[in-house]
């Protein structure tokens, strides 16, 4: 009798922080451009993941001067949950 194991993987959710920090940046879009290079390289490292196993978190327009990063703090509250 042969034991057949049923793997699963279970798939971490992946997550991914971008920035634009000057009104230049956020008008000509650069943020979509990071967040496509986020997906890209995400997709190409674990290739069983999906688009969806991807929460992004941004902040458009903050600048690098400023500690108050909206993005930032939602993202680092959700790695405590």
């Amino acid at each position: 009798m042969t034991n057949t194991i049923n793997a699963c993987i279970e798939i971490a959710r992946l997550a991914s922080y971008t920035r634009t920090s000057t009104n230049r940046q956020e008008r000509e879009g650069t943020i979509e451009s990071q967040i496509e290079q986020t997906y890209e390289k995400a997709l190409a490292e674990y290739t069983y993941a999906k688009r969806d196993d991807i929460i992004l978190y941004k902040d458009d327009g903050w600048s690098g001067s400023n500690l108050e990063r909206p993005g930032m703090d939602e993202l680092l509250a959700s790695l405590k949950e």
